[in-house]
């Protein structure tokens, strides 16, 4: 398959047919007047919230302890 004389990954274009595809549904199913619960959704990323700030916090100390450590080290 090619557009513009360049080769086109056929993956790509299932996925953008694809994520087409959902955004129809979706609109077709805004337009009917049926909304979507998202409730679970957010409620599941609410309650993670403060496991992936710890887990972030964590990353970010042992980069500074690590740099810390590398300019202690190069300063002796």
């Amino acid at each position: 398959m090619t557009l513009s004389n360049k080769p086109v990954r056929v993956g790509f274009v299932s996925k953008v047919v694809t994520l087409g595809s959902l955004m129809a549904g979706a609109g077709m199913a805004s337009a009917a007047g049926t909304d979507i619960d998202v409730s679970a959704v957010v409620s599941s990323l609410t309650s993670g919230i403060g496991t992936v700030t710890s887990i972030g916090i964590a990353a970010l100390s042992l980069v500074v302890v690590i740099k810390l450590f590398k300019y202690v080290k190069s300063a002796l």
